[in-house]
């Protein structure tokens, strides 16, 4: 099977511990479980194939650092949550777009986001609706032509600090800051603080949230 894998090189500072995934979504469907499958009975047509896709190939992944039989691992794995593992050691995060998977299992909690570089969308309207102030004043700094690009960094960082929050609502997202010049991201209202890491993988942007 042709399986693309980060490398630790790309991301030096990143803990060793972690691993990391990525996988086209051309690849052939692999194997979930007799629970996982029944699923499709609910989901549209285009839900299912995405998280027969995901699930599949989260299953994989993990087989290689367990050792065991895909099909054995102790996933909870319900459609529009996050899954995690309840019997085993470790924890996962799941990203993707249209056409890239990117999975992430460490030893502790881990957040993880991926998103197209050139990706169109509205980043003023963004940036006022979702942004701290202090996270704005950073971004005034940047020319205007560069300016959806920086705010999509913030969005996968703020986004990936969010996942990595084990413990948390919907509302907590609007409470997550990016400091850039730090490489944290904080939640003041919760008092939580986390290391973030940026990585450039070909067309995409790709955050870490890991402590």
């Amino acid at each position: 099977m042709n399986v693309i894998k980060f490398l630790i090189l790309y991301i030096p500072q990143l803990p060793k511990e972690i691993k990391l995934w990525v996988y086209p979504r051309n690849l052939p469907y692999l194997e979930i479980t007799y629970q996982e499958k029944k699923w499709e009975k609910q989901l549209s047509k285009s839900s299912f194939e995405n998280y027969r896709f995901t699930r599949g190939y989260l299953r994989y992944s993990l087989s290689q650092i367990y050792k065991i039989n895909p099909l054995e691992i102790p996933l909870d794995a319900e459609p529009g949550k996050a899954p995690f593992l309840y019997s085993l050691n470790g924890h996962i995060s799941i990203s993707h777009t249209e056409k890239i998977l990117f999975l992430a299992w460490a030893p502790n909690n881990i957040g993880i986001d991926i998103e197209n570089k050139n990706r169109i969308f509205n980043a003023n309207s963004l940036v006022s609706r979702f942004f701290k102030d202090d996270e704005k004043k950073e971004l005034r700094k940047n020319n205007f032509s560069s300016i959806s690009k920086e705010v999509l960094r913030y969005w996968i960082m703020k986004e990936s600090a969010f996942k990595w929050q084990s413990i948390k609502k919907s509302s907590d997202f609007f409470q997550w800051e990016w400091i850039k010049k730090l490489g944290f991201a904080v939640n003041k209202k919760r008092g939580l603080k986390v290391k973030t890491y940026f990585h450039c993988y070909q067309d995409y942007y790709c955050g870490i949230a890991y402590n």
